[in-house]
C-alpha cells in the first residue's frame, strides 16, 4: 500500500473514530423529552461536524494541516531557509518561543534569506511574544487597550525591547516602512515609553489616539464575570435564551475544532458556562451567529454560519439550533431543510412577506465562474421547515442587511459584496427581483464588509452604513497607520448613505467625520449614551499578524460622528469580530460583548465584556412579542416621543451584520424624563398599529394587542 493510501486510511479511521465519539457526546448532552427522530438527527449533525472538523484541520490554509503536525512533533530544521519558513508557521500556530529559537541563530549568519523579510518576521515574533506573555498570560482589564493605561504596560519587558531593536533595524533598511513605524509606536507604548522615546520622524501624535471626549467610559470585566473565553475570530449573541429576561451570551470561534459557548446570566452580575447542558457540545467552528424565534414558540433559536474565507474548502454546513425551552438546543438543520454546503458568514432573519413567520436569507461567498455558491432565501413554511429559493445574488457576499428603504411596508435586502458592486434588492410583495443599488446610489465601497440600515438622523427614513475593508493586496496595517500619522491612505473609507426618501441616497460619510480607513470586520450600532441617537463600534483587523489597529467607537452628534475610542477606553488592539449590545446588568445603559482574535491558531485573545459606566440621560426598555406578526417582532417600526416632544425612530433588529444585539429595544431619551409615547407598526400583513404610554427608567414587555407589562429586573 502506498504512502498516500496509508495517509488516507489513517485520516479516514481518525475521522470515523472522532465522529463516533462526538456523536455519543452530542447524544448524551441532549435534554430529555425529545423525540427519537430529533435525537437521531442531532446526533447525525454532530457526527457530520466532527468529520468535517477533522478533514478541515488537515486542509484549511488557516490550520497548517500536515505542517502543523510535523513542526510540533520534535522537528529540527534542515537548513537556514527551512528554519525561516518553519518559524513563520510556528509563529502563526502560536509557538512563538520555539520559532524564535530557530530565528535568532540566523541573525548575522550568511544565508539566502532576504534580510528585510527576515527582520520583519523576527520583529513580528517579538511583538506577538510580548502580547502572549503580558496581555494573555498576565491579562488585565486594561490589556491591549490604547492609549495604554499604566496598569496595561508590560511587566515582562524583554520581548517588547527586542521588538523595538528589530523594528529600528527594519527602518534603517527601509525608512519608509509604515508597518515598522506603526509597530514601533506600539512597542514603546507596551513599555511606557510612548511618546517620548519614539524617534520624532516615526512618532504618532498622542492626540491621534484620544481625539474627542466621550460622555461614557467602559471597563472590560469579561474575566471577572467569567465570559473572557480565549479563542479566535467568531460571532456573538447577547440576548435571553432561557426565558428569564436576563441577557445571556453565546460566542463562537471559527477554528474547525473550537467550541460554541453559552454563558447564562445569573442575575447577580455573573455568568455560568452552560454549554454542555444546553446541548451545544460538538458544535464546532462558526464565524458568525444570528438569533430569532423562527418557530414562534417564545424562545430564541440560533443560526450558526461556517466556511467563510475558505473558498471551495469551506463547504461546511451551517447549523440551525432549535431552542427547546430554558436554553436547551437541538440541531435541526437537516430536518428544517436548511442543510447546505457553501462558504458563508452572513445571514439575516426577517419576515419577507409579513405572514408572521421569520424567513432567512443566507449570503454565500461565491467566486464565479470557478466556485459558484449563489445566495439563498429560505421561506419559513410555518411547520418548522423552510423552502429554498435562489436569490438574484451570485457574488462574494460579506454582509446582508434589511430595511424598508422605500417605506412601502416590506423589508428590502442589501448585500455588501467584496470586490464588486454592492446590491440593493427591492422587496416586491415578498419577491426579490430587482437590484436597484445603481439607481439608489449605494453600490460602493467596492471592497466592503459589514453593513446595516439605521435611522442615523432621526428623520423617519432608514439610512445605510457600509464599511470599507480593502482589497486582498491592502489587508495590511499600512493604510490605517498612515491615517493615524496624518498621511494619505489607499483603502476605501466607509459609506454613510443618507436616505433622501425618494428611492435615492447621498453618501455623507466625509462630511460626517468618517473619511478614514478602518479594515472593519465585526461591527454593530447602539445608543451608548442614551441621547436618542445611534452610535457605532467597529471591530478591525486582518489575518496578517501585524494588523494591530484600535477597534473604534464613534459617537453620533447629529451633524457628525466623533471618534471617542480613546476616552471611552475601548480602543482594543486585537482583531475585532462579533460585537453585540445589551443591558445585562439592568443599570439603564448598554454594555458590549466583543469577540476578539484573528484567523490563525496562534492569533488568539480573550473576549471582552465592556461594561458601560453610564450617563445621566434617561431611557426606557421595551421587549416586543408579535401575535399576527412574528413572535420576535423583527421588523417592527417604532416612533418614540418623549416628554420633550422630540421623536425618534427605530426598527426592531439585532443591529449590524456581524454580531447580534438583544432584540429588547433599549431607547435613550436624553434629558427627557417622565412619560414616553411609542407607536408600533407591527410587521404583519395589515401593518397593524398600536400606541402605548410608558414611564421612563422602566423595563417593559409588550405583546401585540395587549397592555404593556412592567418588568422588575433590577
Amino acid at each position: 500500500m502506498s504512502f498516500v493510501m496509508n495517509k488516507r486510511l489513517v485520516l479516514a479511521l481518525a475521522i470515523a473514530a472522532f465522529s463516533t465519539v462526538a456523536g455519543v457526546v452530542g447524544y448524551l448532552s441532549l435534554p430529555r423529552g425529545l423525540s427519537e427522530r430529533d435525537r437521531l438527527h442531532h446526533q447525525r449533525a454532530i457526527e457530520r461536524l466532527a468529520a468535517i472538523a477533522t478533514q478541515a484541520k488537515q486542509l484549511s490554509p488557516y490550520e497548517f494541516g500536515p505542517d502543523r503536525d510535523r513542526l510540533l512533533s520534535g522537528y529540527s530544521p534542515r537548513s537556514p531557509g527551512d528554519a525561516f519558513r518553519s518559524a513563520k508557521k510556528l509563529i502563526m500556530l502560536g509557538h512563538t518561543q520555539t520559532a524564535l529559537q530557530w530565528l535568532e541563530p540566523l541573525d548575522g549568519v550568511p544565508h539566502s534569506i532576504e534580510q528585510f523579510a527576515y527582520l520583519r518576521w523576527l520583529s513580528l515574533a517579538y511583538m506577538r511574544l510580548a502580547e502572549q506573555q503580558n496581555c494573555i498570560d498576565d491579562h488585565s482589564a486594561a490589556s491591549c487597550i490604547v492609549p495604554l493605561a499604566q496598569s496595561a504596560q508590560h511587566r515582562k519587558t524583554p520581548a517588547a525591547s527586542a521588538a523595538i531593536e528589530t523594528l529600528e533595524r527594519r527602518l534603517q533598511l527601509r525608512p519608509g516602512d509604515v508597518e515598522a513605524q506603526w509597530l514601533l509606536n506600539l512597542a514603546h507604548m507596551y513599555l511606557g515609553q510612548y511618546p517620548d522615546e519614539v524617534p520624532e520622524q516615526w512618532r504618532v501624535a498622542p492626540n491621534a489616539f484620544n481625539q474627542s471626549q466621550s460622555p461614557v467610559v467602559f471597563e472590560d470585566q469579561a474575566q471577572v464575570l467569567g465570559v473572557g473565553v480565549i479563542g479566535r475570530s467568531g460571532g456573538a449573541i447577547f440576548d435571553d435564551f432561557n426565558g428569564d429576561d436576563l441577557p445571556d451570551i453565546m460566542a463562537s470561534s471559527w477554528g474547525v475544532n473550537e467550541p460554541l459557548r453559552l454563558f447564562t446570566n445569573t442575575g447577580d452580575g455573573q455568568f455560568v458556562d452552560r454549554t454542555h447542558v444546553a446541548g451545544l457540545s460538538g458544535q464546532w467552528g462558526g464565524l458568525n451567529l444570528i438569533a430569532a424565534d423562527y418557530d414562534n414558540d417564545n424562545d430564541l433559536d440560533v443560526f450558526l454560519l461556517r466556511g467563510a474565507w475558505m473558498g471551495h474548502l469551506g463547504t461546511h454546513p451551517n447549523s440551525l439550533l432549535r431552542n427547546n425551552g430554558k436554553g436547551q438546543f437541538t440541531d435541526v438543520t437537516e430536518l428544517s431543510g436548511l442543510l447546505d454546503l457553501a462558504p458563508t458568514q452572513t445571514a439575516v432573519f426577517f419576515d419577507v412577506d409579513n405572514d408572521g413567520w421569520i424567513d432567512l436569507a443566507v449570503g454565500n461567498e461565491s467566486t464565479p465562474p470557478h466556485h459558484q455558491f449563489p445566495s439563498v432565501l429560505y421561506h419559513n413554511q410555518g411547520d418548522g421547515t423552510f423552502a429554498a429559493e435562489a436569490l438574484p445574488l451570485n457574488a462574494f457576499v460579506k454582509a446582508l442587511a434589511v430595511g424598508d428603504y422605500d417605506r412601502d411596508g416590506d423589508l428590502d435586502l442589501y448585500a455588501s459584496v467584496m470586490g464588486g458592486n454592492n446590491q440593493l434588492l427591492r422587496n416586491d410583495a415578498g419577491v426579490f427581483t430587482s437590484d436597484v443599488a445603481e439607481q439608489a446610489g449605494v453600490q460602493q465601497p467596492t471592497w466592503s464588509f459589514p453593513a446595516w440600515f439605521f435611522d442615523a438622523d432621526n428623520d423617519g427614513a432608514e439610512d445605510l452604513f457600509v464599511s470599507g475593508y480593502g482589497g486582498y493586496d491592502q489587508l495590511r496595517v499600512d493604510s490605517v497607520a498612515n491615517d493615524y500619522f496624518g498621511r494619505p491612505f489607499t483603502i476605501e473609507p466607509p459609506a454613510l448613505y443618507r436616505n433622501l426618501s425618494h428611492g435615492k441616497f447621498d453618501n455623507i460619510a466625509s462630511t460626517m467625520g468618517l473619511n478614514h480607513p478602518f479594515l472593519t470586520m465585526g461591527a454593530n450600532f447602539a445608543d451608548i449614551d442614551n441621547d436618542g441617537d445611534f452610535d457605532f463600534y467597529l471591530g478591525t483587523g486582518a489575518p496578517d499578524l501585524a494588523t494591530l489597529t484600535p477597534n473604534r467607537l464613534f459617537l453620533n452628534e447629529g451633524d457628525s460622528f466623533l471618534d471617542i475610542t480613546g476616552s471611552a477606553r475601548v480602543g482594543h488592539l486585537q482583531k475585532g469580530h462579533g460585537v453585540a449590545f445589551a443591558d445585562f446588568d439592568f443599570d439603564g445603559d448598554l454594555d458590549m460583548y466583543h469577540v476578539l482574535g484573528g484567523a490563525v491558531p496562534g492569533d488568539i485573545y480573550p473576549n471582552a465584556l465592556f461594561v458601560n459606566q453610564g450617563t445621566s440621560n434617561h431611557w426606557v426598555s421595551v421587549k416586543l412579542l408579535g401575535n399576527t406578526a412574528n413572535r420576535s417582532a423583527i421588523g417592527a417600526w417604532l416612533e418614540i416621543t418623549g416628554s420633550d416632544d422630540v421623536t425618534q425612530y427605530r426598527r426592531v433588529s439585532t443591529g449590524g451584520s456581524f454580531g447580534t444585539s438583544s432584540l429588547t429595544q433599549h431607547i435613550g431619551l436624553g434629558p427627557a424624563d417622565g412619560q414616553v409615547t411609542i407607536t408600533i407598526t407591527w410587521p404583519d400583513q395589515q401593518l397593524s398599529k398600536q400606541s402605548v404610554v410608558l414611564q421612563s427608567g422602566q423595563y417593559y414587555r409588550i405583546e401585540q394587542g395587549e397592555e404593556p407589562e412592567r418588568l422588575s429586573l433590577k
